[in-house]
């Protein structure tokens, strides 16, 4: 066990050694639960997960550990306006939750949904926005904040707050899984559904792609689980089993004949969305290129897990676009690097998008296709104006 192992290191006496506490004969050592709080004392915010983790030894925490790690992560949003009808001046209040993405200094950024933090009854984005901390959810708790930025397309938004509570240890940045989810992987919602209330439901992811519509967005790219969600869990964390950030939870089915069917936008998009927002405010590049799927292949990865490959070729290339003039219709995608990345295969629909998120005005962008058979780079300058709102 890993118990034993830790014991294993433990010194004996030496042969010539003279007799010295803290190991200088080797007769004292370190116990096991001595080099645990070593790790953890140089270690801040880290588990005694992440200590077994960084031996090479793959030990799945339990789910109490992985609910602590990510309430400590985790926001509930208080959001108030006011506005005028023809009853007069009106007050309305609304909640929902976040994660915290990024801490610089005493200062946050939360990642959350676009409907989250959107003021519908006047049309703009929130201006009296407040967060809470899990057991910390008295008034004189509660910590001002403000939008840096938002994408209605992708139902993702940015706050920033500033307080010395970042400071603490019972305050930690999310810690993130890209990965694609898979069908049967477990999950864990943590949020507020109803206001100051810390919640946690668990489930498995159902579909692992899907596209929906809210009542504030149209094809926001998601996927499908059973972890129950009500309005307030909107731009919670969705965890895996090892506490890792795997998605944003955004919605539930509006039906009411349908049991738990809710979904959450993919970390992989979230998280491009939120650098982007917090690099350029929300300006992605555009190829202009139109694609087509013309060819599927499944095949069982060394982990067992059945994945799927898509093929795409080019329908069509935007006139004055990056691409005309150099992508060609017919052309069957391949991959796509900013610069000197290695990049990413366009295997999915959303793979380039995702990762052209992170083009910068001034990058090379290098497309790399099939065309008649033959292997062909085109390289790209990512100018301002093929950017556009995300």
């Amino acid at each position: 066990t890993e118990a034993e192992w830790l014991e294993s290191l433990k010194g004996a006496d030496g042969k010539d050694g003279a007799d010295g506490s803290n190991g200088t004969d080797g007769k004292d050592g370190f116990t096991a639960e001595e080099l645990i709080n070593y790790y953890l004392e140089n270690n801040p915010g880290s588990t005694v997960e992440d200590f077994y983790a960084s031996l090479g030894l793959d030990v799945t925490p339990s789910i109490t550990s992985v609910v602590q790690r990510a309430l400590k992560s985790s926001v509930g949003i208080l959001c108030t306006t006011t506005y005028r009808s023809p009853l007069g001046q009106n007050e309305q209040a609304w909640s929902g939750s976040g994660v915290i993405y990024k801490l610089s200094g005493n200062t946050a950024y939360i990642i959350t949904n676009y409907h989250v933090i959107y003021d519908n009854y006047n049309n703009k984005y929130c201006e009296n926005i407040n967060i809470y901390l899990y057991n910390r959810v008295l008034e004189d708790d509660l910590i001002s904040a403000t939008v840096v930025g938002a994408s209605k397309n992708n139902d993702i938004a940015v706050i920033k707050a500033t307080s010395d509570v970042f400071l603490e240890d019972t305050v930690q940045t999310v810690k993130v899984n890209t990965e694609d989810p898979v069908a049967g992987q477990a999950t864990f919602a943590v949020g507020c559904p109803t206001l100051y209330t810390f919640s946690v439901t668990s489930g498995i992811v159902s579909v692992e792609s899907e596209y929906i519509t809210t009542d504030s967005s149209e094809n926001v790219r998601v996927y499908r689980t059973d972890a129950a969600l009500n309005s307030g869990n909107s731009g919670g964390g969705m965890f895996n089993e090892y506490g890792e950030l795997m998605g944003i939870s955004d919605a539930k089915s509006a039906d009411t004949k349908d049991d738990n069917i809710c979904y959450a936008i993919p970390a992989s998009l979230a998280i491009a969305v939120a650098d982007n927002i917090i690099e350029t405010g929300g300006q992605r590049f555009l190829m202009g290129v139109q694609m087509e799927l013309t060819d599927m292949n499944t095949y069982i990865d060394e982990e067992g897990i059945i994945r799927s490959v898509y093929t795409y070729s080019v329908l069509s290339v935007d006139k004055d676009s990056a691409a005309y003039g150099k992508v060609e219709e017919g052309d069957v995608m391949v991959s796509v690097a900013i610069n000197d990345e290695e990049g990413v295969k366009v295997d999915t629909s959303f793979r380039a998008q995702e990762y052209l998120m992170n083009a910068r005005v001034g990058d090379t962008v290098n497309l790399t296709v099939l065309r008649n058979g033959e292997t062909v780079t085109i390289q790209m300058t990512a100018s301002e104006k093929f950017f556009s709102s995300i």
